[in-house]
C-alpha cells in the first residue's frame, strides 16, 4: 500500500495519477519478450522476458523477478529504457549477467486478494516463474533467484519473500511504501485513492496486511525462515515524505533487532530516471553478492 499523512495526501496523488496515465500512453516494446499465460479463473496474464546481450538457451543465468510500480505494467522495464542501461552496464563488465522476468500485476499490489477474484502473488510463483525457469534455463532456486521491485512493488516484493520464503536468495525494495496502523488509516479516508486502487477488495474491510498474515516489520525482524534471506532498502533523499519515513522507521527496526541488510539513499526523487542509475547496485547486491557468498 502507499504511506499518507493527510496533510501530504494530495502530491501522492497526483504522483499516483500521473503514473497510471503514462501507463496508457501508446508504446510499441521491441526489446524483450513478451508471452502470455493463462493462469485461474480463465485470466489471462501477461509478462516480458530481458536477457542480456548475445545470450542462448544454452547459457545458465540467474533470474531476477521484477516487480513494477503502481500505475505501470509489463512493459515499463522497457518503456522506460531500463533494457538499454542493462545492456550498457553487463557489455561493460559492471553488471552481472541475468535473466529478467517483469510481469504485469496491474494495481493489485501484487496480493492475492481479499475478494479471492485475483491473485497476483500465486499467479506469479506458481505460473509465470515456472514456465520462464524452463523456458530460459535458468539456473536453480532459491540460490539463484532473485527479487527486486520499485514503488508498490517493493511492498510486494517484501511480501513475496515472506510467503515463498524458498524461492528467493535476496531481496531489494526500492521506494517502497510500508504503511503502520496509523497511516493505513489515513489511506482509508482517501477518495481518490479508493478509485484508484481497489483497497477494499485487495485488503479486506480494514484494508489491512493482517488478513493474510502479519506485517511486514514484524516478519522480517522475528520470522527465522527470512533469516537465510539478503534484503535491501533502497530510498531517495527527495522521495515522497511517507515512503522518506516509512524506509527510515523500518532501517531503525531492524537495526535494533539486528537484523542484517543493505540499507541505500540515492540522490533523487519518486521516478524511472532516479532508480534507473541504482539497479547496477541492486543488481550486483541480489546476484554478484550472492554468488561470491555460494562459492565461500
Amino acid at each position: 500500500m502507499f504511506q499518507f499523512h493527510k496533510k501530504n495526501v494530495k502530491p501522492i496523488l497526483v504522483l499516483n495519477f500521473l503514473l497510471m496515465l503514462s501507463a496508457c500512453t501508446s508504446f510499441k516494446p521491441e526489446r524483450l519478450d513478451y508471452q502470455t499465460i493463462r493462469v485461474a479463473n480463465n485470466i489471462t496474464m501477461e509478462y516480458g522476458v530481458y536477457t542480456p546481450p548475445g545470450w542462448t538457451e544454452k547459457e545458465s543465468l540467474p533470474l531476477v523477478l521484477f516487480l513494477h510500480g503502481g500505475g505501470g505494467n509489463h512493459t515499463s522495464f522497457e518503456k522506460f529504457k531500463t533494457h538499454q542501461y542493462f545492456d550498457e552496464q553487463i557489455t561493460s563488465g559492471k553488471m552481472p549477467r541475468i535473466i529478467l522476468l517483469t510481469p504485469n500485476g496491474k494495481n493489485g499490489f501484487w496480493e492475492n486478494w481479499y475478494d479471492g477474484s485475483h491473485n497476483y502473488r500465486d499467479w506469479v510463483l506458481k505460473d509465470v516463474m515456472p514456465r520462464v525457469q524452463k523456458q530460459y534455463n535458468t539456473l536453480h532456486c532459491p540460490e539463484h533467484c532473485h527479487l527486486a521491485g520499485i514503488s508498490m512493488g517493493g511492498f510486494g516484493a517484501l511480501r513475496f519473500a515472506y510467503f515463498a520464503n524458498n524461492t528467493f536468495s535476496s531481496v531489494s525494495a526500492i521506494s517502497a511504501p510500508i504503511l503502520n496502523t496509523e497511516e493505513n488509516e489515513q489511506a482509508k479516508k482517501s477518495i481518490l485513492i479508493r478509485l484508484l486502487f481497489p483497497l477494499g477488495k485487495i485488503f479486506g474491510p480494514n484494508f489491512s496486511e493482517s488478513y493474510a498474515d502479519e506485517k511486514i516489520e514484524d516478519v522480517w525482524v522475528h520470522d527465522n525462515e527470512l533469516e537465510n534471506i539478503r534484503l535491501q532498502l533502497i530510498v531517495g533523499d527527495d522521495d515522497t515524505k511517507q515512503i522518506i519515513k516509512a524506509n527510515k522507521r523500518f532501517h531503525n527496526v531492524l537495526t535494533e533487532n539486528n537484523r542484517q541488510h543493505d540499507y541505500i539513499i540515492y540522490s533523487g526523487g519518486h521516478k524511472w530516471k532516479y532508480w534507473i542509475p541504482n539497479f547496477t547496485e541492486v543488481v550486483n547486491f541480489l546476484v554478484t553478492e550472492q554468488t561470491e557468498q555460494l562459492l565461500n
